[in-house]
């Protein structure tokens, strides 16, 4: 098994990936805060900047 902890992170980032929309999550390393947002399932969004809301 591999482990990671000889690296250093300097953010964790979490994606749910779905046919319709992908939730994702970023927390970074040492925080407990995290922000979540969400782009639509097409391409044409993923480069777009978030809109948290």
């Amino acid at each position: 098994m591999n482990t990671f902890s000889s690296y250093e992170f300097t953010a964790f980032i979490g994606i749910d990936w779905s046919h319709t929309k992908h939730d994702i999550c970023i927390q970074p390393a040492g925080s407990q805060e995290r922000e979540f947002d969400r782009i639509a399932h097409q391409p044409q969004h993923i480069e777009q900047p978030p809109v948290s809301g």
